[in-house]
């Protein structure tokens, strides 16, 4: 099994990335784009208007989002390929729910998150 990476040791990034595929159904679209902020520093992630964040782990070749929001008997597993720079989001668990996205990402400056009130 692999260690996850400290964090510090890894560069904050935004990624923006373009679906390439999507199944069983075409949500989202072909081409659309997820905008995501990682940071290295806190081990945070969050996507589009960064509502919330949530963890990230790092490792070797990979990037592996947490995803907290997930329907009863259903798995989520959202990963990023560090090398190629491409992200994988499944979730399994129940064949009537179950779908696949595949992005290609490419790598921008982090722009940080948006300041908090309190």
């Amino acid at each position: 099994m692999m260690s996850p990476i400290a964090a510090g040791l890894i560069a904050s990034v935004d990624l923006l990335c373009t679906v390439t595929l999507a199944t069983p159904v075409n949500v989202p679209p072909v081409g659309a784009v997820e905008h995501l902020r990682i940071d290295g520093n806190s081990l945070r992630w969050c996507e589009g208007d960064c509502f919330r964040t949530r963890v990230v782990r790092f490792y070797e070749d990979t990037i592996s989002l947490e995803h907290l929001d997930v329907v009863a008997g259903m798995k989520t597993i959202d990963t990023i390929n560090r090398r190629t720079g491409q992200r994988v989001f499944m979730w399994t668990g129940r064949p009537d729910m179950e779908r696949m996205i595949a992005y290609d990402c490419e790598v921008k400056p982090f722009s940080g998150f948006p300041p908090k009130k309190f």
